[in-house]
């Protein structure tokens, strides 16, 4: 998440407005409407580069003013009670494109989904979960969902549930920005998640500071005790991707490898992947072989 919400709508790029009060009916309208768009940004293994899933990431663009940055649009959603409705329109929307992709294409993606905190205020989320993969015949290992670290940690009884829900249905949970907040160690191991996102900040210093790189290796090591992942997005450089590899990463994504991309564009890089990589690199890999 925090990647995308830097990088999503290429700063500098594109005009970006903050949302104000008086949009709520057009966000209403947008979302009746089917208005607004999904990106995805690739995941890579870190260990040959092959794509191991896509973080789906919702762009809105308000017809009179420009691109709404996805930060505020998630805020501006949870400030006027449309975060419910968002999120299920995003989960819909992603499931068809999964679907798409696997019956035009024959790709068979995973794709990630960022969940706020006050979705679980809607009765039956995980059985809406289910409808859309039954609707669209896909498996539930292709959908997972990302929590911040501090909604995780400090989760109530009934959301404690809803991830055991999710987990034991076959979704994949994510904690992201894992060591931006205050972790209870003896609370993290009680969260089912199968994968931890380490935060952006050791990411951005990984290259050049032996006390991050300490960091990250102790947290390799702790997601791998408990059965998860590391991811390490935010990836920007040659330099940091090389030292997450050799500490132990699983998983890489960031602006170094591709941005969050339109279905078609996402559709393109991959192929153009699978047609590079004729052999997997060893575990290992120089970065320029990852980066390709």
């Amino acid at each position: 998440m925090p990647d995308a919400f830097r990088h999503g709508l290429q700063s500098g790029r594109r005009r970006q407005v903050r949302p104000v009060g008086g949009w709520q009916a057009d966000l209403a309208q947008a979302l009746q409407r089917e208005e607004l768009e999904v990106h995805y940004q690739p995941k890579l293994h870190a260990c040959d580069g092959r794509l191991s899933g896509v973080e789906a990431l919702v762009r809105w663009h308000h017809p009179r003013v420009g691109w709404v940055p996805p930060e505020d649009l998630i805020a501006f959603c949870e400030r006027h009670r449309l975060i419910v409705q968002l999120g299920r329109w995003v989960v819909r929307a992603v499931c068809r494109q999964l679907a798409d992709w696997q019956r035009t294409e024959g790709l068979r993606i995973a794709a990630s989904i960022n969940l706020s905190p006050l979705q679980l205020d809607s009765p039956s989320l995980a059985d809406y979960f289910d409808e859309q993969m039954r609707e669209h015949g896909l498996q539930p290992d292709q959908l997972s969902f990302e929590i911040t670290e501090s909604w995780s940690l400090a989760a109530s009884g009934a959301a404690d549930d809803f991830f055991r829900v999710l987990r034991q249905r076959g979704f994949g949970l994510s904690i992201d920005d894992f060591g931006s907040g205050y972790s209870s160690l003896s609370r993290l191991w009680r969260v089912p998640a199968n994968e931890l996102k380490i935060d952006a900040y050791f990411v951005q210093n990984v290259a050049a500071d032996p006390a991050v790189q300490i960091v990250v290796k102790a947290a390799v090591d702790l997601a791998h005790a408990l059965g998860m992942r590391l991811v390490a997005e935010g990836v920007e450089t040659q330099a940091q991707c090389e030292a997450l590899v050799r500490l132990g990463c699983d998983e890489l994504q960031g602006y170094v490898f591709s941005p969050a991309l339109p279905p078609a564009q996402l559709s393109l890089w991959v192929r153009g992947r699978m047609r590079a990589a004729d052999a997997p690199a060893p575990h290992g890999a120089a970065p320029s072989a990852l980066i390709g």
